[in-house]
């Protein structure tokens, strides 16, 4: 019973710390990706990879696709699933920090400091974002783990095992790669004698990354291209990395929601003589200054023994470069939460190991300041979580109302359709044209719409007619009308609806529409 209590902790404080998950209703990108979904079922599974644009997850289209099949517009399936794959990614890292810090207590607190990682939660908390980047960070966890029984016992199938999974987790999310960097550096720090080894498996396994990578380009002609197109140069992509780390490293010590609160609060009454960006920036640049000079005193006189010294290095190393596959994107790059999720893995494990380290050597009350600490700050993670998910549930709310008010509305469309919405803008992060065509599509066979891409983008609106069958959104009634006389439509193949943000009801107002409809 005993071996059940760390992994029944691990998933009751993950509940925890993201209760009420359960009520976030879709985003944004989920809609692209259901789209893309409707189209594969049609046109075969193939265009999921051929269509993946500028990411290379071929195997995120794949579960997107399992679980749209399954559970189709259910958004607490989605829900669950990342509470409980995150809750087993929290389960690895605990064992995989028993691996390296042998100290079952110090795995825990590194666990629960994961679990509970508000600058990361947004791979949890996004749907888009929880099937790329959770079970991204479960193979990568899975190749740290036999990557260091590798170390401990050099049985070459578990040096393959752990690649493989590298690999595999890369396949759900791209930045997983920087590992095959990871592994032959650790493997050097800790001065193994299958080093090189090591490496010649790391090159060959970033080989077939990068076959795959770029063999959708050659066969048909779709560049799956990372880098920023223009002149791209050795010394501006150093130039983007060396800034990527001074400016987001550290915000995966603290959330940047809260920081972004306290100075608020802090210079409000200078706010019109402040800028809140430069600000933010000084925050953290302060913030990376203090954590090096602290790590360094750490390192020159507290963590003297070899092997202490080989860990630390080790997870600074992790740190670094699980930031620096962003430095290849091109500009203007947000760095966001969820970018920072395998990032949170060598922090929970950094901060867990030396804790450990100085606790050893304190005193009683400085055991208890400490631990005190630590127990403010998780709570403190949670509370911004929590903040989150409640901001998150209204907009939610907001968002199912629409969509049901609009089925009921509208229950059915003609073959020749457009939509005219009017009002305030309906409460989506991504093309309302694109989201209604997911609607109705088992109503008409818009499939090949969907996978044109077309009516995206958050103000896009226009018309497309495939195959005898068209579709078209508009905001504006000028368009629509161009649109409706170019086409030579009827006047019931027009709807128009009016959203009230305020009240949250959607009306129809097709009748309206209609009677402005004229044609020279």
């Amino acid at each position: 019973m005993k071996k059940f209590i760390v992994p029944i902790y691990i998933l009751l404080f993950t509940i925890l710390v993201f209760y009420g998950l359960w009520h976030m209703y879709f985003q944004q990108d989920e809609w692209v990706g259901f789209g893309r979904v409707v189209y594969a079922q049609t046109y075969g599974f193939t265009t999921l990879i051929i269509q993946s644009g500028s990411h290379f997850t071929p195997l995120t289209t794949i579960l997107m696709a399992a679980f749209y099949t399954l559970f189709s517009l259910d958004h607490r399936w989605y829900a669950w699933y990342s509470i409980l794959l995150h809750a087993a990614n929290g389960l690895l890292l605990y064992i995989l920090a028993d691996t390296l810090i042998k100290n079952k207590k110090a795995a825990i607190l590194a666990a629960t400091l994961f679990v509970a990682a508000a600058p990361s939660q947004q791979a949890v908390t996004w749907y888009a974002a929880s099937l790329s980047f959770l079970p991204s960070a479960f193979f990568s966890l899975l190749g740290l783990l036999l990557f260091e029984m590798f170390l401990k016992i050099p049985k070459a199938k578990h040096l393959f095992l752990s690649m493989l999974c590298i690999l595999i987790g890369a396949g759900f999310r791209e930045n997983a790669i920087f590992l095959l960097a990871y592994v032959p550096i650790r493997s050097l720090l800790v001065r193994h004698p299958h080093a090189k080894k090591i490496l010649a498996y790391s090159c060959f396994f970033f080989g077939l990354y990068a076959i795959a990578r770029f063999l959708p380009n050659m066969l048909f002609h779709n560049p799956l291209t990372t880098l920023a197109p223009g002149n791209v140069t050795f010394f501006s992509i150093a130039l983007q990395a060396i800034t990527f780390e001074l400016l987001y490293l550290p915000k995966i010590i603290f959330p940047e929601y809260l920081s972004r609160i306290w100075l608020v609060r802090l210079f409000g009454p200078w706010a019109h003589f402040v800028n809140l960006e430069y600000l933010v920036h000084i925050f953290y640049a302060a913030l990376w200054a203090t954590s090096a000079v602290i790590l360094a005193l750490l390192l020159r006189f507290s963590i003297k023994a070899k092997q202490h010294q080989h860990f630390v290095w080790s997870m600074i190393v992790f740190l670094v470069l699980s930031v620096l596959p962003f430095a290849l994107l091109p500009p203007p790059l947000i760095m966001e939460p969820r970018h920072f999720y395998l990032s949170s893995v060598g922090f929970s494990l950094l901060v867990a190991y030396i804790l450990l380290l100085v606790i050893k050597k304190s005193t009683p009350i400085g055991k208890v300041v400490l631990m005190a600490g630590v127990i403010l700050y998780a709570a403190v993670n949670i509370v911004v979580i929590q903040i989150t998910l409640r901001a998150l549930k209204r907009t939610s709310d907001t968002k199912k109302t629409a969509v049901a008010q609009l089925a009921s509305l509208f229950p059915n469309l003609q073959k020749q359709t457009l939509v005219l919405g009017t009002g305030d803008p309906l409460p989506f992060q991504t093309g309302t044209g694109n989201m209604l065509l997911l609607l109705y599509y088992d109503k008409q066979p818009y499939q090949k719409h969907l996978g044109e891409k077309f009516l995206q983008n958050l103000y896009s609106q226009g018309y497309k007619d495939i195959d005898g069958v068209g579709f078209g959104f508009f905001t504006d009634l000028p368009t629509l009308l161009t649109t409706y006389c170019q086409y030579r439509l009827q006047p019931e193949n027009v709807l128009s609806f009016s959203w009230n943000g305020i009240s949250q009801t959607l009306t129809d107002v097709s009748s309206g529409a209609r009677a402005m409809l004229r044609c020279n």
